[in-house]
């Protein structure tokens, strides 16, 4: 895989969707395809994959996040549950109340929109950059037999609970 283990992939999933933007003396406008919340949410866990150190403190926050009924306000919530560091939820905080966040959903955007093939639905599942029907089917049964698959063809051994 092109980084280690399971964080390339949390950053291949959570940086798809779909979203087209508008920038000018960096004033950014987002427009994500369930309104605003949606752009909000992405644009937290971006700032979470780039600030949370270990594929462990990523997962958890990640996961703890999307289970939220309402993902973009759960950083304090999923902060303390997956007991991330007070610095590190001020960084990303920071990171999503700052140009620095917006800078991050653009560079997404760019990876999604030169996808190829073009994304048609999201989640887009990619592994390697590259994308699978049979990828994108299984997912929607069973993501983490997905993930725990590719993991093994690309010779990457998965420790403990995360494949169990």
């Amino acid at each position: 895989m092109d980084k280690m283990g399971l964080q390339a992939i949390y950053e291949d999933f959570f940086r798809q969707h779909k979203v087209s933007e508008s920038s000018g003396s960096k004033k950014y406008s987002f427009t994500c395809q369930h309104g605003q919340d949606e752009c909000d949410g992405n644009k937290m866990h971006a700032c979470a994959i780039k600030y949370i150190s270990g594929e462990k403190g990523v997962r958890d926050f990640l996961f703890c996040s999307m289970s939220e009924k309402y993902p973009p306000t759960s950083l304090a919530l999923c902060s303390r549950r997956t007991g991330l560091d007070r610095a590190v939820t001020q960084k990303i905080q920071a990171c999503m109340d700052a140009d620095e966040g917006n800078e991050l959903l653009v560079r997404n955007g760019e990876k999604t929109h030169n996808l190829n093939p073009q994304l048609y639905f999201v989640p887009w599942i990619t592994i390697n950059g590259k994308f699978t029907e049979d990828n994108l089917i299984d997912s929607q049964k069973d993501f983490k037999s997905v993930v725990c698959r590719e993991l093994v063809e690309n010779g990457i051994k998965a420790n403990g609970e995360a494949c169990a």
